[in-house]
């Protein structure tokens, strides 16, 4: 008289079909059995166990690879509750991830109605820390020079340029590196914002000294790094859509300040 169950009586055992066991033994969940002398499939209780804990954790909603991940190989079993701690830490990720979109979803509802995708506002995480930053120190930025700042970093940040990195990396240490450098550059922000409050016109602004000045003093300050065609024309292209007409003229003012830069050699 045989000791073990044929597939067909573990699947109807389990509520489970054959199909799904074979499936667990191609996908190693599951060691291969012992057979019949006739050739069935012969399955012990300590398979019966393994095909009862792979349904519970299937039921929680791990997929078959993330299950055999925390289970490892049927040869070196782990104890349930380190299971169940690897499934709560990544839940808990989970959790945390879309709590982090639902919120930004809120904050976009909230901003008003937005009818296209071009509409959406730069979620960066740069963007935040230069905006706390203003904000510690009391500097109010012109929306002309946030709105080109916002361009820029989104940009960058949100294509793969061959300067991405090695710009926004330039970016960080002038934060977080050379904070009496980067003080210096907000308080440059906050008087050029303030002689644009007084300087509405855009063609004002091109024949102000003043502005002209703290223009190439941001020039001085900030890496700007080689980028070759035909990636410079689709930079400026994207950069220059839906630019409010003082941004557009403060980045003529930017570029012909770039012009007259001095060509350091590496």
């Amino acid at each position: 008289m045989r000791k073990h169950l044929h597939i067909g009586e573990v699947a109807q055992l389990l509520g489970i079909t054959p199909k799904a066991i074979r499936h667990y033994q191609k996908l190693e969940l599951l060691e291969e059995p012992a057979r019949s002398p006739a050739g069935y499939r012969l399955y012990d209780t300590r398979a019966i166990l393994r095909l009862h804990q792979i349904k519970q954790l299937q039921a929680l909603g791990l997929p078959l690879k993330r299950i055999r991940a925390l289970l490892g190989r049927q040869t070196r079993e782990q104890p349930l509750h380190v299971i169940l701690q690897a499934l709560d830490a990544e839940l808990t990720a989970q959790i945390q991830e879309l709590e982090a979109r639902r919120a930004r979803i809120r904050e976009l509802l909230s901003e008003g109605p937005l009818e296209q995708v071009e509409q959406l506002p730069a979620s960066s995480r740069m963007l935040q820390q230069i905006r706390q930053q203003l904000e510690q120190e009391g500097i109010q930025v012109h929306p002309a020079i946030w709105e080109i700042e916002t361009k820029v970093i989104s940009l960058l940040e949100d294509f793969r340029w061959p300067i991405s990195s090695t710009l926004l990396e330039q970016f960080r240490l002038l934060m977080h590196e050379q904070p009496e450098l980067w003080r210096h550059l907000l308080s440059i922000y906050s008087r050029l914002s303030t002689t644009l409050e007084a300087s509405a016109d855009g063609e004002l602004l091109l024949q102000d000294q003043e502005i002209q000045a703290l223009i190439t003093d941001v020039v001085k300050y900030l890496p700007v790094p080689e980028m070759q065609k035909p990636f410079t024309d689709a930079f400026a292209e994207l950069m220059l859509g839906s630019l409010s007409p003082q941004a557009e003229t403060m980045i003529q003012l930017l570029k012909q300040a770039l012009l007259e830069q001095p060509h350091q050699e590496p």
